[in-house]
């Protein structure tokens, strides 16, 4: 998710291959954690996402934008 929110123009294409890292990691974790898609990044929401944008963070705006923006549509993508 970081490297995509510093490097990645199209908010649309890094949010299906993020996702496509998501499951790939679940599915590889699965039989010792057994979580969902949707649980990782329900966790990632609640455990990284607010370190990043809370105003005191020393991210840049535009890597704070990303972020939203990916945390919005994966949450869209993930609620099907």
């Amino acid at each position: 998710m970081g490297t995509a929110a510093f490097r990645a123009d199209d908010v649309a294409a890094a949010t299906a291959e993020i996702l496509e890292v998501v499951e790939l990691a679940t599915r590889l974790a699965a039989p010792a954690h057994g979580r969902s898609v949707r649980e990782v990044f329900l966790m990632w929401r609640v455990g990284f996402l607010p370190g990043v944008l809370m105003p005191a963070s020393a991210s840049p705006e535009v890597v704070k934008r990303h972020f939203r923006q990916y945390a919005h549509a994966l949450e869209r993508t993930l609620d099907r």
